[in-house]
């Protein structure tokens, strides 16, 4: 199951309730964090796995975009290992493995640290 933590700003873009729920569980190669943000006036999210610290950027999304959120994050995710030269069977089983999606509450503080950081180094660079 692919675990999904948005902060309240995503959520409330989203239009979803997000429970307050520690995925401990949960396989934290599954786990990511999303933050929405704007840079010059462009909806942006930055996507970032709990256990590794891979994120990338989505850059300009629209409002169509945030209600097919779920097949544009896992195709993104998709896409971006195969960019970073991650071979593809192996891509492809981790996203067979990822199943449905959920979204829940942000839940680990040092990753939405390391998220604020990579913003702002965006925001600058």
């Amino acid at each position: 199951m692919l675990t999904m933590q948005c902060t309240k700003k995503l959520a409330d873009e989203l239009k979803i309730n997000v429970a307050k729920v520690k995925p401990l569980a949960l396989n934290p190669l599954y786990v990511w964090h999303a933050h929405l943000f704007f840079i010059h006036r462009h909806k942006c999210v930055l996507v970032m796995n709990n256990q590794t610290r891979y994120n990338f950027l989505m850059y300009g999304l629209k409002k169509a975009d945030f209600n097919n959120f779920d097949n544009i994050v896992i195709d993104a995710i998709r896409q971006n290992l195969l960019v970073d030269g991650n071979d593809e069977s192996i891509v492809e089983k981790y996203m067979q493995s990822c199943g449905q999606m959920i979204y829940t509450a942000t839940s680990d503080r040092s990753v939405i640290g390391q998220i604020n950081e990579m913003r702002f180094a965006i925001e600058t660079g």
